[in-house]
């Protein structure tokens, strides 16, 4: 949820050409229906000018798979999981990024939630800076 949003919130700023573009987010374990934590809306807030208080989770599902044009994940393990649970994803997965180690940091600190969201950012830039060179 938190990549979904800065990725919304660097599309606005940055890129007028990646804004053709949609970004959703949903979990392989989330509860659908659920609030973001405080820190992610923290983060949003001062971090990205965004107000998420109106976000619920999702959890994936085949309807989302067929609806993704490209589905990013934060770990090799996550790709393995959707991939199995939902063999026409295959195709669409791919890693956030190849090189950043993401560890959820659910339950922990603001830090850890800002580190993640700084990260994110970082990942999240390559891929708006590729969607403008289309």
């Amino acid at each position: 949820m938190l990549a979904q949003y800065i990725a919304l919130s660097l599309q606005k700023r940055l890129s007028p050409i990646a804004s053709e573009h949609v970004f959703r987010s949903a979990g392989v374990d989330a509860w659908s229906g659920q609030n973001a934590s405080d820190h992610t809306l923290d983060i949003l807030s001062k971090q990205y000018q965004t107000d998420a208080r109106d976000h619920r989770s999702y959890r994936l599902n085949n309807n989302l798979v067929v609806w993704a044009e490209t589905i990013y994940t934060m770990t090799p393990e996550r790709v393995l999981q959707i991939g199995q649970r939902f063999p026409a994803a295959s195709s669409k997965l791919k890693l956030l990024d190849d090189h950043i180690l993401f560890e959820d940091p659910i339950s922990g600190s603001y830090t850890s939630y800002l580190q993640l969201a700084n990260l994110i950012e970082t990942a999240v830039m390559k891929h708006l800076s590729h969607l403008e060179m289309l």
